[in-house]
């Protein structure tokens, strides 16, 4: 062997240790690198899917509190009932026996019909029932 060939092999000996390290770590590095990639490719598209799986399954399950239904409740029957009574002259001579009945039962029926648009609803008054509840609920 040449004296060049001993010398650098007396010096590849001596930072063999460095080397290897360097090399693992560079290894390890690459392999952390590549899974953060397919991890990012793989898991935001699935994770966006089952999200949106939860969150209809969610929206399906959802209930709301009394104090915001009975809100909803108020809101639904000024707009679609307020008319035929006020607070000045609510007599129960104003309707029949028939027609009160038939307001109960749609009323009662028809709990999915209560919808509330923005332009007759108070947002200040919803926003203290929806705080009333979350304290009633929390306690």
């Amino acid at each position: 062997m040449s004296q060049a060939k001993v010398d650098k092999y007396k010096e590849e000996k001596k930072n063999r240790e460095k080397n290897i390290k360097k090399a693992k770590l560079k290894k390890a590095l690459t392999v952390l690198l590549w899974a953060a990639i397919a991890g990012i490719i793989i898991g935001f598209p699935m994770g966006k899917i089952m999200y949106n799986n939860y969150y209809e399954k969610k929206m399906n399950s959802a209930t709301i509190s009394a104090t915001i239904y009975d809100y909803w409740l108020k809101e639904y029957w000024d707009v679609n009932h307020g008319d035929k009574f006020n607070q000045e002259s609510a007599s129960s001579s104003d309707l029949s026996d028939e027609e009160l009945q038939e307001l109960v039962g749609e009323i009662s029926s028809n709990t999915d019909a209560i919808v509330v648009t923005p332009e007759n609803l108070d947002q200040d008054a919803l926003q203290d029932a929806i705080e009333a509840a979350s304290d009633t609920d929390a306690q």
